[in-house]
């Protein structure tokens, strides 16, 4: 039985996340062409940022051009995002525009997913009930490209966001230093322990936070975001090489089934993903191994956010 979100036979929250890739061209043509390129790599999910559109005020050529995305992505999740100049993207909009434009996206019935910035928006609940009542699952999402917020603050963000309605919630954050990538993962873990029927999405921006875009399927973020062609955030990995890292990369010793549920400890093998990307926060790769070296620098105590912090997890390697 699934325990997330099942749309076209994709599972959004179950045990191993989702690679998703953002289309951020600006001309039709080139968007078109953008998602049956990734669609022809086999990802499952696919990222309209409309933002990036340059006739995204006209919602007839918004309407139009997803109409003509209908073949290309019936058999992939399509995500529909307006992304806000204030939430890190290139819109600027009044609410009842962007409202209106988004409930006659959904109308279409091309879009399985439209995210909702959540926070920003003064009606964003009863949006998202609009949205839903047409059929389209909801992600409310917060992206703090300033800071990561302290774990309190951060699990008040995703409850509350679940709280409102949404099917789905994310919360992207901003490191400062590696203890606020643990905080994230801890916090995720214990969110996705609590309500394992609401998928959680988070990610550390930049390049210091890569390591949370591989580690959902011991921490419980339902989706990771990868690139073909241009990033839509810092610290994207290409998705060939992210579906890679995840084929490659496996849990052991954490329990029977979620490993959200067990005590945890951290990563002592990181092969596919330190040759991707060299250094993460602390963690250098050894050239004779290949391996992570001095998991200590990242783990030392993330007990303020409940007992699914980061503590134990028996070993993260590489599939031979």
């Amino acid at each position: 039985m699934a325990s997330g979100i099942v749309i076209k036979n994709v599972e959004i929250g179950g045990k191993r996340p989702v690679v998703c890739v953002p289309v951020v061209e600006e001309e039709k043509s080139l968007i078109l062409q953008k998602m049956e390129e990734i669609v022809e790599l086999g990802v499952r999910m696919i990222e309209w940022r409309a933002d990036f559109f340059t006739d995204l005020m006209d919602k007839e050529a918004v309407v139009s051009l997803l109409r003509e995305a209908a073949p290309i992505v019936k058999d992939t999740v399509l995500l529909f995002t307006i992304r806000s100049i204030g939430q890190g993207g290139q819109a600027r909009m009044e609410e009842s525009d962007l409202s209106d434009l988004l409930c006659r996206v959904a109308d279409t019935g091309v879009i399985d997913l439209c995210d909702v910035e959540y926070f920003d928006l003064e009606h964003a609940e009863s949006l998202m009930a609009s949205l839903q009542e047409r059929g389209v699952r909801v992600i409310a999402s917060q992206h703090d490209f300033m800071k990561t917020p302290k774990p309190e603050r951060m699990w008040d963000t995703l409850a509350s966001m679940r709280a409102g309605g949404a099917d789905i919630v994310k919360l992207a954050t901003t490191p400062e230093e590696a203890q606020d990538i643990l905080d994230l993962l801890s916090v995720t873990a214990r969110f996705h322990n609590s309500y394992p029927k609401t998928p959680v999405i988070t990610m550390s921006m930049g390049k210091a936070g890569v390591l949370t875009r591989v580690s959902g399927e011991l921490f419980g973020s339902a989706v990771t975001f990868g690139v073909v062609g241009r990033e839509s955030a810092p610290g994207q990995i290409d998705a060939v090489k992210l579906q890679e890292i995840l084929d490659q990369v496996l849990v052991q010793g954490v329990g029977d089934g979620d490993p959200a549920l067990r005590p945890a400890g951290f990563i002592q093998h990181l092969p596919g993903l330190l040759g991707q990307i060299g250094h993460v926060a602390g963690v250098q790769a050894d050239a004779a191994l290949g391996d992570a070296q001095g998991p200590e620098h990242l783990v030392e105590s993330t007990d303020g956010v409940g007992n699914a912090g980061v503590k134990g997890v028996v070993g993260v390697h590489q599939q031979r």
